[in-house]
C-alpha cells in the first residue's frame, strides 16, 4: 500500500514537474508558421485564382455563343443566335494564355517569398526573446551575487570592519540591477507578445531554439551564388518580366485584325412588318473580319509603354540581386565576427570571474577597497550578459544563412 502512495505521489511531482519545464521547439514553431500564418493563406488563395484565369484564358480557343433580341411591338421583332468559332486573331488568344500561366508562376514564387519574409521575421522576433530570457537570467545571478555581498557588508559594518557609505554604494548598484531586470522582463514580455501575433497562437510553453548544422561554404561566393538560384524574389521577377514580355506581344497584337467563323440563326423581322412570321426563320454560316487601331496613334504608344515595362523590370532585377547579395554579405559577415567574439568573451568571464574571487580575499585581507569588489562583480555580469547576447546572434546568424542557402523548405518550414 505504502508502495502505492508513493508512486502516485511520485508520478504526481513528476507531471507537476513536465508541467513547469513545458518547452516547445523552435523548428516546431517555424513549421505552424508557414502552414498557418493569414498571408500564406492569402498567396495560397492568390494561386487558387491564377489557375482560374488560366481556364478562362483556355476557353478563349472555343466558340462563343451569343444571343440578340430586338422588339418594336409585340408582331416586330427579331431574334438572332450567333456561335462564333476564332480562325485568327493575331496573337490575342495566345499571348493571354502565356500571360495567365505567367502570372500563375508569380503567385507561386510570390507565395515563397512570403513564406522567406515571415521566416526572417520570426527569427528577428526569436533572437529578441532568447537574449531577453538569458539577460534576465544573468541580471538575476548577478543580483544574488551583490545581495551575498550585502549580507558580508552588514556584518561587516556590524562589526565596525566598513562604513556605512559602503552600503549606500551597494544599495545603489542593486537598484540599478532591478532596474535593468525589469527592462529585460519588459523586452521579453512584448517579444512574447511579437512571437503570439506572427503565429497566430497563445504561447504557454517556453521555445528552445533548436541547433542547426549549417551547410554553407567558406567561400562567400558559393553563398552568393545559391541564394540567386534559390531566393523565391529573383524567380518572381524573373516571372515578372516574362509577363511583360507576353504583354508586349499582347499589346501588338490588339491592332492586327480578327478572322471568325460564325453560324447564326434569324428568327422574326424588326424593319419589314409584313414579313412572313412562319417562315422567318434563316440559318446562316459565315466568315467575319473585324480590325480595330483604337483612337489616333495610341496602339503605338501603347506598344512602346509596354517595351519600356519590360526594360523596368529587368533593372528591378538588378536591383534586387543587388540588394540580396548585401544581406548575405551582411550576415556572412556578422556570423563570423560573433564566433570571434565568442571566444574572446569566454576568455573575459574566466579572467572576471578569477579577479572578482581574487578581490574577495583580497578586500577580506583589506588590501582592496569595497568598490573595487563591486565593480568586479558587476563587470562579470556584463560580460556574461554579452557572451550570451552573442552566442544568441550567432545561432540565429547560423538559421538566417540556412534560410538564404536554401536549408529551409519555404512550404512546409522543415530544415533540411
Amino acid at each position: 500500500m505504502k508502495k502505492k502512495i508513493i508512486g502516485i505521489i511520485l508520478s504526481i511531482t513528476s507531471l507537476s514537474f513536465a508541467s513547469e519545464v513545458c518547452e516547445i521547439g523552435s523548428n516546431e514553431l517555424m513549421k505552424q508558421l508557414v502552414s498557418n500564418h493569414p498571408s500564406i493563406k492569402m498567396s495560397q488563395e492568390i494561386i487558387k485564382a491564377s489557375k482560374e484565369r488560366i481556364d478562362s484564358a483556355f476557353w478563349g480557343f472555343f466558340p462563343t455563343p451569343s444571343v440578340d433580341v430586338s422588339a418594336k411591338n409585340s408582331d416586330r421583332y427579331t431574334t438572332v443566335a450567333r456561335l462564333d468559332q476564332p480562325i485568327w486573331t493575331g496573337g490575342k488568344l495566345t499571348s493571354n494564355y502565356d500571360i495567365a500561366q505567367s502570372k500563375e508562376k508569380e503567385s507561386l514564387y510570390e507565395l515563397g517569398e512570403t513564406s522567406f519574409n515571415l521566416i526572417e521575421n520570426y527569427f528577428v522576433i526569436l533572437e529578441k526573446y532568447i537574449q531577453s530570457k538569458s539577460n534576465i537570467d544573468e541580471l538575476n545571478i548577478g543580483l544574488n551575487n551583490l545581495l551575498e555581498l550585502k549580507e558580508m557588508l552588514e556584518r561587516r559594518i556590524d562589526s565596525g570592519i566598513s562604513s556605512t557609505s559602503d552600503s549606500e554604494l551597494l544599495k545603489a548598484r542593486i537598484q540599478q540591477i532591478r532596474s535593468d531586470l525589469i527592462l529585460a522582463q519588459n523586452r521579453l514580455k512584448v517579444s512574447i507578445m511579437q512571437l503570439e501575433l506572427i503565429l497566430d497562437k497563445k504561447l504557454d510553453c517556453e521555445i528552445d531554439l533548436n541547433k542547426i548544422i549549417l551547410l554553407h561554404s567558406s567561400n562567400i561566393e558559393d553563398s552568393i551564388n545559391r541564394l540567386l538560384s534559390f531566393h523565391p524574389s529573383v524567380f518572381k521577377i524573373n516571372s515578372q518580366i516574362q509577363t511583360a514580355k507576353y504583354e508586349l506581344e499582347n499589346t501588338k497584337a490588339s491592332i492586327m485584325p480578327n478572322l471568325s467563323l460564325r453560324g447564326e440563326h434569324r428568327r422574326g423581322d424588326l424593319y419589314n412588318e409584313n414579313y412572313d412570321k412562319e417562315n422567318s426563320n434563316q440559318s446562316v454560316v459565315y466568315l467575319t473580319f473585324t480590325a480595330s487601331t483604337n483612337a489616333g496613334l495610341s496602339a503605338l504608344s501603347n506598344i512602346e509603354a509596354a517595351r519600356i515595362k519590360v526594360n523596368e523590370l529587368k533593372f528591378k532585377k538588378l536591383t534586387v540581386e543587388k540588394e540580396l547579395i548585401d544581406t548575405v554579405l551582411n550576415d556572412y559577415n556578422n556570423y563570423e565576427i560573433a564566433k570571434d567574439r565568442i571566444k574572446i568573451l569566454e576568455n573575459s568571464v574566466a579572467s572576471s570571474q578569477n579577479v572578482l574571487d581574487s578581490y574577495k580575499r583580497l578586500f577580506v585581507a583589506g588590501k582592496r577597497q569595497w568598490l573595487n569588489l563591486v565593480d568586479a562583480s558587476r563587470e562579470l555580469m556584463n560580460y556574461k550578459i554579452q557572451l550570451a547576447n552573442v552566442k544568441t546572434n550567432k545561432n540565429i546568424l547560423a538559421y538566417k544563412l540556412a534560410l538564404k542557402n536554401g536549408q529551409i523548405n519555404l512550404l512546409n518550414g522543415e530544415v533540411k
